[in-house]
C-alpha cells in the first residue's frame, strides 16, 4: 500500500521555509552591552577568533552575564559595543568580497517517520547598518516509500545555491537536484537572481530566464513588481486596498483585483491570476514608468514616439497606444463623443491624425505576461 501522500505532509510541516520574496528585510543585531575597560577588552581579543582593527567576535560566555554565544564587538570611540549575533560560534565564519559584509553557514537537521533532510542558512552580517538576514542556500530531502509488493523506493532531492557580494549586490545561483520529479526543492532555496543591498532591504532586481539563458530585469513600481505573490504584497503594504472587479479595467471577467489608495487618492490596481500579480494600472502622475507618468499628453508622447498610433480597445472602446520595446499600454478613457484620434474608414489600422492634443494620459498599463 502506498503512503507517499503521508510523506508529502510531513515533508510541508517540517520545511516551511520557502524563499521565493522579492524582497527581504535585514534584522537589527541586539545590543548586549558595552565595554570601556582595556584589560577586559584584550582578553576578550585574545579569545577571539576573527578579528580586524575595528571589529572582532567573541564565542562564549560574557563576563556578569549569563549569555553563551557569539558576540561582535564593535569599536566606536569610547571602547566597544557588544551585539549578539544570531548563531553561537563563528567557526567558518568569511568576508564577502566587500567586506562590509560577513558571510556565515548554518545547518540544521530534521527527520520524521520515513523522511529525512539537512538544509544549510547563509546569514549576512552587515557591518556598517549592524543588522543581519538568514537566507536558505541548501536543502536535502531523502524519504522512501514501499509499493503494493512492499518493495522500498528511495527519492532524493535536492537544491544548492551558490552567492556572493560585490559592492551592494548579492548574486546568487541555484542548482536543483532531483529524481522522478518527486518534488521540486528549489522552492526551498533562494532563487538564482541579484539582489542589490539598500539599507534594511534586500530587493531582487534581476531574474533568471531558463528561455534566453540570461538575466532580465525586474520592473519595481512603488514597492512591488511584476510576478511578486499577492500574499507578499499585501504582508508588505501599509496603504489601503479595495477589491475591483477586472472588468472595471477592460478584461472580460468578474474576477477581482485590488485598487491600491494613498490618502485619498487612487494610485493603481493590480491585475492577479493564480495569486501573481501579472500587470498593473497606474493612475497616479507621483509613479514615473520608463520615465513616463500619467501627467503626460498625447502629443508630449507622439513627439518622443512620432512613427506610434492611437488605437481602439475593442471591449472597453477607450483609445491607447502601445511601447512594445517597454510592454507599457497608454490609456486614454474617451468614447465616441470626445475622440482624440482621427480615424480613417478601417479603425483597427489605427488613428491618422490627432484632434485634441492636450488629452493627458489617465491610465498607464505595465504588460505583464499572462496578463490579457
Amino acid at each position: 500500500m502506498r503512503i507517499l501522500l503521508k510523506i508529502l505532509l510531513v515533508l510541508s510541516s517540517i520545511y516551511s521555509f520557502g524563499q521565493d520574496d522579492f524582497e527581504r528585510h535585514f534584522e537589527k543585531l541586539e545590543t548586549a552591552d558595552t565595554l570601556t575597560d582595556s584589560k577586559v577588552i584584550a582578553y576578550y581579543q585574545s579569545k577571539s577568533q576573527f578579528k580586524n582593527d575595528d571589529f572582532f567576535i567573541y564565542d562564549g560566555t560574557l563576563i556578569n552575564r549569563l549569555l553563551d554565544n557569539s558576540f561582535l564587538f564593535k569599536k566606536n570611540k569610547a571602547g566597544f559595543i557588544i551585539y549578539k549575533l544570531p548563531f553561537q560560534n563563528s567557526t567558518e565564519i568569511v568576508f564577502s568580497k566587500n567586506e562590509n559584509y560577513l558571510l556565515k553557514k548554518v545547518e540544521y537537521r530534521s527527520s520524521a517517520r520515513q523522511i529525512r533532510g539537512t538544509s544549510k542558512e547563509q546569514i549576512i552580517i552587515d557591518l556598517n547598518n549592524l543588522s543581519y538576514i538568514g537566507l536558505f542556500t541548501y536543502n536535502s530531502v531523502q524519504s522512501w516509500e514501499f509499493d503494493d509488493e512492499e518493495n522500498m523506493i528511495v527519492y532524493n532531492s535536492a537544491c544548492k545555491s551558490l552567492m556572493n557580494i560585490e559592492d551592494d549586490f548579492l548574486t546568487v545561483h541555484t542548482l536543483c537536484y532531483e529524481n522522478d520529479n518527486f518534488r521540486n526543492e528549489c522552492e526551498e532555496c533562494i532563487s538564482t537572481g541579484i539582489y542589490v543591498i539598500k539599507g534594511d532591504i534586500l530587493r531582487k532586481v534581476k531574474s533568471y530566464s531558463e528561455r534566453n539563458l540570461s538575466m532580465n530585469d525586474i520592473e519595481w513600481i512603488d514597492s512591488f513588481c511584476l510576478g511578486m505573490s499577492i500574499d507578499e504584497f499585501l504582508r508588505t503594504n501599509d496603504k489601503e486596498v479595495q477589491e475591483i472587479p477586472l472588468f472595471a479595467y477592460g478584461y472580460d471577467s468578474e474576477e477581482m483585483g485590488y485598487e491600491i489608495i494613498n490618502n485619498d487618492l487612487r494610485q493603481y490596481f493590480l491585475v492577479v491570476k493564480e495569486k501573481e500579480i501579472v500587470s498593473v494600472f497606474v493612475m497616479s502622475p507621483e509613479i514615473d514608468i520608463h520615465g513616463i507618468n500619467t501627467s503626460w499628453t498625447i502629443n508630449e508622447i507622439l513627439k518622443r514616439y512620432p512613427d506610434l498610433k492611437l488605437h481602439i480597445d475593442l471591449i472597453t472602446h477607450w483609445e491607447y497606444v502601445f511601447l512594445k520595446d517597454q510592454s507599457l499600454r497608454l490609456i486614454f478613457k474617451t468614447d465616441s463623443s470626445n475622440r482624440i484620434g482621427i480615424y480613417g474608414n478601417d479603425f483597427e489600422e489605427g488613428s491618422i491624425g490627432l484632434k485634441e492634443e492636450n488629452k493627458t494620459i489617465d491610465l498607464i498599463q505595465v504588460v505583464g505576461k499572462g496578463s490579457n
